[in-house]
């Protein structure tokens, strides 16, 4: 009778927790998604290396 007593308070336990962070993760990500909105820019710098542009033109 102990060993279940002790089993049902570690699951009710868990189950707490793991709702209450459920729901405390939800009401945060919403907030923090709006605000964080950097978005990463890609430039493309094209160069003329000589020894590259020769060595492609050789071949």
């Amino acid at each position: 009778m102990k060993k279940i007593t002790e089993h049902l308070i570690v699951l009710i336990a868990t189950m707490l927790f793991t709702g209450f962070t459920g729901i405390t993760q939800s009401k945060a990500t919403p907030e923090n998604a709006k605000k964080n909105t950097n978005e990463m820019k890609t430039y493309v710098i094209e160069r003329n290396m000589p020894g590259l542009v020769n060595s492609r033109l050789k071949n």
